[in-house]
């Protein structure tokens, strides 16, 4: 949590290898795996993407088995993960690894996976086929899910995707219309406060102005 909202990367590695030591000491599976995990994330924030899938891995082979909180914990990992292959350009191990995950959140009901999957990973496959119609469909569909709702990271992601579809179909004009009529909902998601995601839409709002045409 420190690192995410701006704290030193030193002292917050400190942290976590003070805690990861605990929980090795204490043959605490779950402990250990949580703490991996948190170091997968980090790895993630920082751009070291093929570094974090692989620690994640070893997390998720720790929390297999333990607590009923594990599941949470490998459930946001399989989101993680997608989230890095999306990074790492990985679309044929995306095209792979989504439809399983996708069935399985299904399978246990769990909506709000499935909503975060299909918004990260999921509406690129479509792309991938030259359909941004069903890409479209996605995110209204998961958009449908959350309104009513106030603006969240949920609302942030649809967003970035409907940007992003609308540049890949080469409309950078209503691209920037649907931008400015997000930006005092931007300014207010806490999700822009994590230095990773505000690079993030730094780079996205710069394509964006570009495509628009804007000074």
């Amino acid at each position: 949590m420190l690192f995410m909202f701006g704290g030193a990367r030193r002292r917050v590695k400190r942290v976590l290898h003070e805690a990861l030591a605990i929980a090795v000491r204490s043959e605490d599976a779950y402990a250990e795996g949580r703490s991996i995990c948190t170091a997968g994330y980090l790895a993630q924030q920082e751009g070291s993407w093929r570094e974090s899938a692989a620690t994640l891995r070893r997390a998720v082979e720790l929390l297999k088995g333990q607590a009923r909180e594990a599941t949470l914990v490998i459930d946001f990992i399989g989101i993680m993960q997608l989230n890095n292959l999306r990074w790492l350009g990985e679309l044929q191990k995306i095209s792979e690894e989504f439809p399983p995950y996708l069935a399985d959140a299904r399978e246990r009901g769990r909506q709000s996976q499935e909503l975060l999957a299909q918004l990260t990973a999921g509406f690129l496959l479509p792309l991938c086929d030259d359909d941004p119609e069903a890409a479209e469909e996605i995110v209204a569909a998961a958009e449908q899910r959350i309104a009513g709702q106030s603006f969240n990271s949920q609302h942030l992601v649809a967003l970035e995707v409907r940007l992003l579809i609308l540049l890949y179909r080469g409309q950078g004009s209503r691209a920037w219309e649907l931008y400015l009529q997000s930006k005092r909902a931007l300014a207010r998601a806490d999700s822009l406060r994590v230095e990773f995601y505000r690079v993030l839409w730094c780079h996205l709002r710069a394509v964006v102005v570009l495509s628009g045409g804007q000074p």
